[in-house]
């Protein structure tokens, strides 16, 4: 799963990704290439989560997570793009979608359309998943990610959970929200969400 961008702001990021052993990572960024700036992880996990602090505000950045499994072998992003929340007085877009459970073919349709027109973030009104639950893991990685990544990698998403996402068992290990995480408010720009 991912890289996931969520929780941006004018000056950080946090950056999700998931792989399928557990793994260490890497995380390059920087303004321009060659990428300057890593972060190490050393704990490895499957779900691992990183917030980029000390970012400059309404700045394009560009980052690449490379995981390294505990047999050696590496994994990379690619190079990816972010940028980080605007200044008040700036204005912004957003895109708000919803319901996109099980269609990764349409999620992926709807994530390049969005991607052209360069919003500043997506919010996501819920059901993320048909039944998202602990017992549906299959339906975060084979539904979901699969269709929303190519966005999601580029563009921080603000989701809230619906019903879809049942026991929120994965939706919390997914998102990193202000708290509290079920019921939450951000500022963006000069507006409170």
């Amino acid at each position: 799963a991912g890289p996931y961008l969520h929780l941006a702001t004018q000056n950080s990021i946090n950056i999700l990704w998931e792989t399928d052993r557990k793994s260490s990572a890497v995380v390059k960024y920087g303004t321009k290439w060659p990428l300057t700036e890593s972060i190490v992880v050393d704990e490895t996990a499957y779900i691992q989560e990183l917030t980029l602090n000390g970012l400059v505000e309404d700045t394009p950045y560009y980052y690449e997570v490379i995981a390294a499994a505990e047999d050696g072998e590496k994994m990379s992003s690619g190079i990816l793009t972010f940028r980080t929340a605007v200044v008040e007085k700036d204005p912004f877009s957003f895109c708000i979608i919803g319901d996109t459970e099980s269609r990764p073919h349409i999620n992926n349709q709807l994530g390049e359309m969005i991607w052209e027109e360069r919003p500043n973030f997506v919010m996501h009104l819920g059901d993320v998943t048909d039944g998202g639950k602990e017992n549906h893991k299959f339906e975060w990685n084979q539904e979901y990610f699969t269709g929303i990544t190519p966005l999601t990698s580029r563009i921080p998403m603000f989701p809230v959970p619906g019903n879809g996402e049942g026991d929120l068992f994965w939706y919390n290990r997914y998102h990193k929200l202000p708290d509290p995480e079920a019921y939450y408010t951000f500022q963006y720009g000069n507006a409170q969400f």
